[in-house]
């Protein structure tokens, strides 16, 4: 959670405000699996915008988590509303 928190702010700046969409807010999960070193060895995500879903993925995928020792998966939701 961490990892999420320090990265959720630059994902919003670099993902969502770019996007300059019509819509008011956004709802993307993505689902990565980290190797057992921390690092991130594939994505997934699902959304209600594929743009920002796909720029998130490509965001995550350079995350560097702590080392779980084994393959992990995990599911990181993103919620950004429009001021």
């Amino acid at each position: 959670e961490r990892v999420v928190a320090m990265h959720r702010t630059g994902v919003k700046r670099t993902c969502w405000e770019r996007s300059g969409g019509e819509k008011s807010s956004v709802n993307v999960t993505v689902t990565a699996n980290v190797a057992p070193n921390g690092t991130v060895s594939s994505t997934s995500s699902s959304g209600d915008d594929p743009v920002v879903a796909k720029c998130i993925e490509n965001q995550v995928r350079s995350w560097q988590f702590p080392a779980p020792g084994s393959s992990t998966t995990i599911q990181i939701p993103f919620k950004f509303v429009r001021q």
